[in-house]
């Protein structure tokens, strides 16, 4: 944690700032150790000073902030009335105490909310700071690649678990169910299973949906994708398995998903730009198209990568373009973690994808699943 409030502090004074008020959940994790889980809804906030930081939080969850270090502090509030209100006095106790220099505090715009802006903006001149943070939070250091290590093993888990669960008459739920409760003594932590797991039309139609009650057919293309945040990570990948044995042609299509996940990989290093891998998603997209047009499938193919780690959708978001936007000095750095996920979605034959997450190593990348790619065929 050290190491990362002392980036914040080194990219406040780059920005002629030397403070800020954080709000958003994720900023406050990754610089304090505090997460916010569903059973909390009471407003905490994180200022951020070189004289030390200070978190603030209700009383009742003070045991939630492990803050490890003589450089952090937590002050507490009792959330009589409105919390907001009496999380913002405690504030303006601690702003009176080690004030910002020439009026000026960064803040996280995008969370931050009407009322502390307002009860901020009577007293400094606030300097929207969101961007610089999240760029800050995709340079992960060995702690955060640990836990996104060890949500990817969970992950494999959860496949292994699945594919010993598929068989034909039972439920997508059933399925669900199942994989959590492998996943769960892993984890050591209660958590919501996030992800999309569709089987058969829905595959094709609605490859981001929930699981429900629809039976599994022999044939079936079952696609499931695992993205649950576990202590405070995410990692996010997906496999397709199938109900019995594999048809012919769906061998072919998940072959070519395969051979576009290789494709990327092969090309993920230090240095590459936004830009470039841009324009190599598109090619990938445009050959890929055409081999499914060439075999007749009326169908899509597509293909994007992202950024992981304290969310299962973090910047960057990188598209296929012929006409990438992106900015040249827009590379990938060692420490970052992304996601890279083809799919294949044909109605009347498979709705199919396959995502693998990628560290950024000084030599290149490495997977960071052990599951197999290849199609799963659940015959048991």
């Amino acid at each position: 944690m050290r190491n990362r409030r002392e980036a914040l502090l080194t990219l406040l004074n780059k920005m002629d700032l030397d403070a800020a008020v954080l709000s958003h959940p994720q900023h406050i994790f990754h610089l304090s150790g505090f997460l916010a889980t569903a059973t909390y809804t009471l407003p905490a906030l994180l200022y951020a000073h070189p004289a030390g930081f200070t978190l603030i939080a209700a009383e009742e969850f003070a045991d939630a902030a492990p803050l490890d270090d003589a450089g952090a502090t937590l002050r507490t509030y009792q959330p009589k009335g409105e919390a907001l209100l009496c999380a913002l006095n405690v504030l303006r106790d601690i702003l009176k105490a080690k004030p910002p220099k020439a009026g000026r505090l960064g803040v996280d715009f995008a969370n931050l909310g009407a009322e502390t802006c307002r009860a901020l903006a009577t007293q400094f001149d606030l300097v929207d700071i969101e961007d610089d943070l999240i760029r800050c939070e995709m340079r992960h250091d060995a702690n955060a690649i640990a836990a996104i290590r060890r949500n990817a093993v969970l992950n494999d888990s959860g496949f292994a678990a699945a594919r010993s669960a598929i068989r034909p008459g039972v439920t997508e739920l059933a399925v669900y169910a199942e994989i959590q409760r492998q996943m769960l003594p892993g984890a050591n932590y209660p958590f919501f299973l996030a992800g999309c797991l569709v089987s058969g039309e829905r595959a094709a139609h609605n490859p981001a949906g929930q699981p429900n009650s629809t039976l599994l057919v022999s044939g079936d293309a079952f696609l499931i994708d695992l993205f649950p945040s576990i202590h405070g990570y995410t990692a996010d990948t997906t496999r397709t398995f199938t109900v019995g044995r594999a048809s012919a042609i769906q061998k072919e299509l998940h072959q070519l998903l395969e051979h576009s996940l290789t494709t990327i990989s092969q090309n993920l290093r230090p240095g590459i730009s936004y830009a470039d891998l841009s324009s190599l998603a598109w090619q990938i997209q445009q050959q890929k198209q055409s081999d499914l047009n060439r075999r007749g499938v009326a169908g899509r193919f597509s293909i994007h990568g992202h950024g992981i780690g304290l969310s299962n959708l973090a910047l960057p978001l990188i598209v296929p373009t012929d006409a990438p936007s992106h900015h040249p000095e827009e590379v990938l750095e060692v420490g970052q973690v992304y996601a890279w996920e083809p799919g294949i979605y044909a109605p009347g034959t498979a709705g199919m994808r396959l995502e693998e997450n990628y560290l950024i190593t000084p030599y290149g990348c490495e997977g960071l699943s052990t599951f197999p790619i290849e199609l799963a065929e659940c015959c048991g």
